[in-house]
């Protein structure tokens, strides 16, 4: 009976702290947000060559900026802290793959500092910003720093499987995040840093160019423009619809009008690149308070001409409110579901020791009558 009891008294006492552990976890939290599987999940080249527009000249150019510490956040991510002069500090993200942009929602800092941050604080803090360069209207962006008379570039490649490297002036990898091998191309500390195969840009195709892709290629327009342009597949729809042909087109009927009415397209399209005359805006689909924001694009495209645009000052901002706002907002998300599965976890070990003391109960009522 004494141990009976004992039980007892140790299992209700220990549901008492199970009880207010749940309740100070138990506290309102906001629902997973569920965006739509056609969602861009990357930046284009077209979207990179605006961006390295902005950061590279103008109001919110980033040359001269001094380099603070930087952090990884996460596996795939670096955030720079910069000291612009006559703005502060501010903090620009790249995430290998995704995205690169100047952010007002910055993910939390690691308490322990990974390895790769702390080599590229080794070699780049407290130097400052010389260059921010897109390479061949690919998705590789280049970042120029210069300490005490010592030239580094930081390669950030945005592509699918891309990196962020380190490399010396004489471009040699002094260290890559993720080393990697590919064919006929390796991305590892000691070896030179190789380009993956450059495509044609279309900002400088001409008319002869463009005829030569076509006569190569056995699939249809929009797939050809999409893979030999390093366009992918919206940029060429938008030139199909604009050149006025039908995207499925096999290459085998496409003439010399067609390559001129798709060149013509193909230039106007991509003019307020060069004319640095953006329209930054995040394309939205549906109304009101259901809307979900599907893309963000540096200019207008017609083939979002049905859908609700919302308008940024830059494309900066647009960008970080597109990716950046979604990355902070997964970040909790991933937060709260930690602390459901912990809540669900306490709550289960409440059940048990609550069916533990009726059992008990009952045994200590029957000892305390016999």
């Amino acid at each position: 009976f004494f141990f009976i009891s004992c039980c007892y008294h140790f299992i209700v006492s220990s549901i008492s702290k199970l009880s207010l552990i749940l309740l100070s976890c138990h506290k309102p939290y906001s629902q997973h947000l569920h965006y739509s599987r056609f969602m861009k999940e990357e930046m284009t080249s077209a979207d990179v060559a605006a961006l390295v527009a902005e950061l590279s000249s103008g109001e919110l150019s980033l040359i001269d900026a001094k380099v603070g510490k930087i952090y990884q956040p996460l596996e795939d991510e670096i955030r720079f802290n910069l000291f612009v002069f006559g703005k502060g500090r501010v903090d620009f993200i790249i995430q290998a793959g995704k995205r690169a942009h100047l952010s007002q929602y910055a993910s939390p800092s690691p308490k322990i500092p990974q390895s790769f941050p702390m080599l590229l604080r080794k070699h780049v803090m407290s130097s400052r910003i010389v260059s921010i360069k897109q390479y061949d209207f690919d998705r590789i962006i280049e970042i120029g720093f210069v300490r005490g008379g010592v030239e580094t570039v930081l390669v950030a490649e945005l592509f699918a499987r891309g990196n962020i490297v380190l490399i010396d002036n004489e471009r040699r990898i002094i260290l890559p995040m993720n080393p990697a091998t590919f064919k006929g191309r390796r991305v590892r500390s000691g070896e030179i840093y190789s380009y993956p195969e450059a495509q044609i840009s279309p900002l400088e195709v001409n008319e002869e160019q463009m005829l030569t892709v076509f006569r190569s290629s056995d699939s249809d327009v929009v797939r050809t423009i999409a893979t030999r342009f390093n366009l992918g597949g919206l940029l060429s729809e938008e030139v199909c619809s604009r050149a006025g042909i039908k995207k499925n087109l096999p290459v085998s009927e496409v003439g010399s009008e067609e390559i001129a009415l798709l060149l013509r397209a193909m230039k106007e399209i991509f003019s307020p690149l060069q004319t640095g005359k953006l329209d930054p805006c995040i394309i939205k689909k549906g109304e009101g308070d259901t809307a979900q924001s599907i893309d963000v694009v540096p200019f207008e495209l017609e083939v979002y001409r049905a859908l609700t645009k919302e308008r940024y000052p830059s494309f900066n901002k647009a960008l970080d409110e597109y990716f950046g706002k979604r990355e902070a907002a997964s970040i909790t998300q991933q937060a709260v579901s930690v602390k459901k599965e912990k809540v669900d976890l306490l709550e289960r070990r409440l059940r048990q020791q609550e069916e533990a003391v009726e059992k008990y109960g009952k045994e200590a009522e029957k000892q305390t009558s016999v």
